[in-house]
C-alpha cells in the first residue's frame, strides 16, 4: 500500500450473512433476506475504512413481472444504508461498477426493483435513469420483518444498459393505477 492512509472508502461484494446483520443493525423494514435461491444470491458493500456503509442485494426473479422472465432479469431485492444520501450513491456504484459483472454472470439484462410507493417518491431511481416498468399491490410477505405493512402498493422499476430496450420501455409506459395518482397528490 502506498500512502499514509489505508483506503477510505472501497466497493466490492459482501457475503449474504454479512449483509443481513448489516439490515437489521440499521433497522431495514423488510429486515434481513429470507427468499428462495434459484441463483447464488450477488451482494455489495461501500465501505468506508473497510466497514460497511451501504448494502445492495442482487437476486434471481422470484416469479415473472411486466413481462419479463427469470432468463430476462434480476431484483435489486435490498438497498440499505444508514445515513440520508449513501443509497443513492452505493446504487451508482452497483449500476457502473456490480450490474455489468452480474448481468455477464446471469445472463439478464434487465434489473427491477419495487418501490414502496407510500414509503418513497421514486426519486433515487428516477435520478438514476431507471424506467417505471409496471406497478404491483400485494399482500404481506411472509418472509418479511414483522410490522411490515399488511398491503403493498409498489411501483416496478427497472434498468437495462441497451438504450435501445430503455427507450422502448419509455416509450410505451405502464398505465398509473388509480391509488397512485392518490399518492402523487
Amino acid at each position: 500500500m502506498s500512502g499514509l492512509f489505508a483506503p477510505i472508502m472501497s466497493f466490492d461484494t459482501i457475503d449474504r450473512e454479512a449483509m443481513n446483520e448489516r439490515l437489521i443493525a440499521w433497522g431495514h423494514r423488510m429486515g434481513p433476506i429470507n427468499r428462495p435461491e434459484y441463483t447464488k444470491p450477488i451482494d455489495f458493500a461501500v465501505y468506508q475504512h473497510g466497514e460497511p456503509v451501504a448494502v445492495i442485494a442482487a437476486d434471481t426473479l422470484i416469479r415473472d413481472t411486466c413481462n419479463l422472465t427469470r432468463a430476462d432479469a434480476f431484483e435489486l431485492s435490498r438497498l440499505c444504508g444508514p445515513e440520508r444520501g449513501m443509497c443513492a450513491d452505493a446504487l451508482w456504484l452497483w449500476r457502473h461498477f456490480a450490474y455489468p459483472l452480474i448481468v455477464r454472470a446471469w445472463g439478464t439484462p434487465w434489473v427491477i426493483s419495487y418501490q414502496d410507493a407510500a414509503r418513497h417518491k421514486g426519486f433515487l431511481y428516477r435520478f438514476d435513469n431507471w424506467v417505471v416498468l409496471g406497478y404491483s399491490v400485494s399482500g404481506r410477505d411472509p418472509r418479511a420483518a414483522p410490522g411490515t405493512a399488511s398491503v403493498s402498493r409498489k411501483v416496478i422499476w427497472g434498468w437495462n444498459a441497451d438504450a435501445a430496450a430503455m427507450a422502448e420501455r419509455r416509450a410505451n409506459p405502464p398505465a398509473k393505477p388509480a391509488w397512485h395518482e392518490r399518492l402523487a397528490a
